[in-house]
């Protein structure tokens, strides 16, 4: 179909409108059917691209006749049932979703099993931004007059109790009169933690020394840093540098979330398969939500989107059910049934030559192709968010033990 048809198509419906205002005494039945479509598909819309927007980018990317459908789709999903399945699960703090149009690319792989890419961080160039770059540090002072941060530990612990960041950085960073050691790389690498300063502070945790009583605390809030820095496999070969028993299970259980974040589930059930749920029972609760997580993952790699677009083609919405967007689906069969009951009532009443069964027609059709092109699609964009959900929960799961066990 041209271009020029689409248009018609998707602009039938305000032309008709226009039409049916000078004739609001003759046009109960038009006037019905606009209120009731009105009503089911009144809602706000929750994306962060807003729906005419994405339109438009949609226009400039796949062309007009591809995303008419994707308005189309993005238009019931927005709708007050669409929306209703949602419940905050996929949304961020402002009530909002996030969609590029990558959600309705097609794609020869599935989410889950595309190897995630893991940065990487020279800790070198981060400290000598910072003029930290341990032994070769400038001190104004002569060796002899510097002193240990040991002596000042006391109250450099005590501007981190009273939160006093900028004063703190002054003694370990401003302040060039301190002997490089690991209790100042420590001191250091925390304060820039804190500070949400995390490749400084990796940097510095890097420097710190396996004989030190500070490593154990620095490998692991290091791994932690790391992750949420997206330096995935840094992170496991600083992890595998770690050879005790006492947190042999801590070791597991960021190992398993790593390979959770790579997507790399041969490497997470090994892992798992590690867990031990009797002996490390302080970290249940952790590796219970990391196996739910995995197992969520495996349910849905195995939805099929061709099954999807078919089941929905039979059925309006089933598709979307099946992909696991219940709300969706009961829209989609809602509007496409609703929008064919509107057409057989014109038809019947008005004849099928009359603008208006042809300009239902037009909708019921365009909403059913939508329908079934949409439930392909839903299924990799049920596996966007919960990838992206499960995401910030794992690097959540994989932090939260430390608090306990390193205080």
């Amino acid at each position: 179909m041209k271009p020029k048809c689409f248009l018609i198509l998707l602009f039938l419906p305000i032309f008709a409108f226009v039409a049916s205002a000078q004739k609001p005494a003759e046009e109960t039945l038009w006037a019905r059917s606009m209120g009731s479509l009105h009503q089911q598909l009144a809602g706000e819309c929750y994306f962060d691209v807003p729906c005419h927007v994405y339109f438009v980018e949609a226009c400039r990317e796949f062309g007009l006749p591809k995303a008419s459908l994707i308005a189309m789709d993005r238009r019931l999903r927005c709708s007050r049932i669409g929306m209703a399945g949602l419940n905050g699960t996929f949304l961020d703090e402002n009530g909002h979703l996030h969609e590029s149009l990558d959600a309705y690319r097609y794609r020869k792989t599935k989410p889950f099993d595309t190897p995630v890419a893991s940065l990487q961080l020279d800790y070198t160039s981060v400290l000598k931004v910072n003029q930290t770059d341990g032994e070769s540090q400038a001190f104004a002072q002569s060796d002899s007059i510097r002193k240990y941060i040991s002596e000042d530990y006391d109250f450099a612990n005590y501007l981190l109790s009273l939160n006093l960041r900028s004063d703190l950085d002054y003694l370990l960073h401003a302040s060039s009169h301190y002997q490089a050691s690991d209790t100042l790389y420590f001191l250091q690498a925390w304060s820039e933690y804190l500070q949400q300063q995390l490749p400084q502070a990796v940097a510095h945790f890097s420097l710190i020394d396996s004989s030190s009583v500070f490593w154990e605390k620095s490998l692991f809030h290091q791994v932690a840093v790391l992750a949420h820095l997206g330096c995935y496999q840094q992170a496991e070969e600083r992890l595998n540098d770690y050879m005790a028993d006492e947190h042999e299970q801590l070791k597991h259980l960021q190992l398993a979330g790593l390979a959770l974040l790579s997507n790399d589930m041969s490497s997470y059930q090994q892992q798992a398969a590690a867990f031990d749920l009797q002996q490390a029972h302080y970290l249940r609760s952790e590796q219970l939500s990391l196996q739910t997580m995995f197992e969520e993952r495996q349910a849905l790699a195995r939805k099929n989107p061709y099954l999807a677009a078919t089941l929905s083609a039979v059925l309006p919405g089933a598709g979307k059910i099946y992909a696991g967007n219940l709300s969706e689906g009961v829209m989609s069969f809602v509007i496409t049934g609703a929008l064919a009951a509107i057409t057989a009532e014109h038809w019947v009443k008005k004849g099928p030559q009359d603008w208006r069964s042809i300009t239902f027609a037009s909708l019921t059709g365009l909403s059913y192709i939508s329908n079934v092109f949409g439930s392909y699609f839903s299924v990799q964009i049920l596996q966007d968010h919960v990838l992206q959900k499960q995401t910030q929960a794992i690097l959540y799961h994989i932090h939260l033990p430390l608090d306990r066990l390193f205080r």
